[in-house]
């Protein structure tokens, strides 16, 4: 059995255009559809590789937001997994994310167990749920779920009190409205608020609470709100897999957004 090594890539450093072409693969091969191959290839991150003889088996990434590291793009070719090799990108990765002194933050598809206990065994907890937020990923026409996990969950003081609009969907498309129940694509649409607005939005019956989560912008810390279209229903239809442990934790959300109310 051949050996793996690794490779890492720095921040600012590309890929060479050999790498490019495989790491684009890998993903290609891992996953049914692959939504964002310019952030795989952003040298805004640093990322590892992992490489038998000439062909690229693994990777793996993270980009500094604030005093966090977004954990990312952990794959391995399915033809090399039981090899440890994601284990070794994992260590690897979590090595230097401490070395510069960041706290992990990352997400992981509901549909895999085996990443939600790795994410347990690694200590992450879950802060959110967000439904259908990906389409196609892994089954052709199918919505999937993520959770987002954190190894430094924020206290109540750290949710900032300022009011941030913003939303994420499958295709990209910029929205300025809040008024999604009116521009309702069928794209995942979601609100990071204050605690203020927070508590107005608990009672709209058009949003679902997510938890709380984190603006990749400025590395800050937030109450997300899920708009419940097409999105929303299609993923708690498929019923997303949850680790035992987290829908106990994940209802604890609710009581979190309660204490920060109430300071």
């Amino acid at each position: 059995m051949a050996e793996f090594r690794l490779r890492e890539y720095t921040f600012g450093q590309p890929f060479e255009p050999a790498v490019r072409e495989q790491v684009i693969a890998l993903f290609g091969r891992v996953y049914c559809a692959y939504p964002d191959d310019t952030a795989l290839l952003s040298c805004d991150r640093v990322r590892f590789v992992a490489v038998v003889g000439d062909r690229l088996v693994g990777h793996a990434a993270f980009t500094r937001r604030g005093r966090y590291a977004e954990i990312t793009s952990l794959a391995v070719d399915p033809a090399f997994r039981g090899r440890g090799i994601g284990a070794t990108l994992e260590r690897a990765r979590r090595e230097r994310v401490r070395e510069q002194g960041l706290l992990g933050y990352m997400s992981c598809l509901c549909e895999d167990a085996w990443s939600q206990k790795s994410k347990a065994n690694l200590g992450f907890a879950p802060v959110s749920i967000k439904f259908g937020q990906t389409y196609g990923r892994v089954k052709p026409g199918k919505y999937s779920s993520f959770l987002k996990f954190t190894e430094g969950e924020p206290t109540p003081a750290a949710i900032v009190d300022e009011a941030i609009l913003t939303n994420e969907h499958y295709p990209s498309r910029r929205v300025i409205s809040d008024r999604w129940d009116t521009h309702d694509d069928g794209c995942y649409a979601e609100l990071l608020v204050s605690p203020e607005r927070a508590a107005r939005l608990l009672d709209d019956q058009r949003y679902f609470y997510t938890g709380i989560d984190l603006d990749p912008r400025r590395g800050t810390w937030h109450h997300c709100f899920q708009l419940k279209n097409v999105c929303y229903y299609e993923g708690v239809a498929a019923e997303p897999y949850l680790d035992p442990r987290w829908p106990a934790r994940l209802a604890a959300m609710h009581h979190t957004l309660e204490a920060v109310l109430s300071t």
